[in-house]
């Protein structure tokens, strides 16, 4: 999400009621996979924790990090007047 976030704030913009998940490893997990893919070897793409819910919240989105099954049914039937 850290490399391709920024359609979220399009999608506030148009208020398009677009549901994002985003599983948060700490790392750019393609970029990951691409070069073991290539290489059979990767550096270590860790990164600090990024809260994705205080970044959509910041961008005018609804942010919510979702930790038990529960939360995710619940989260994902959420009609929100835009993106979420």
């Amino acid at each position: 999400f850290l490399m391709y976030g920024t359609e979220l704030a399009t999608a506030v913009q148009y208020r398009l009621p677009t549901t994002f998940l985003v599983m948060n490893d700490s790392r750019p997990n393609m970029v990951h996979h691409g070069m073991m893919g290539l290489y059979r070897r990767t550096p270590d793409f860790h990164t600090q924790p990024v809260d994705f819910a205080l970044l959509a919240q910041s961008m005018g989105a609804e942010g919510r990090v979702i930790t038990r099954r529960e939360e995710l049914v619940a989260g994902l039937e959420l009609r929100a007047d835009g993106p979420v």
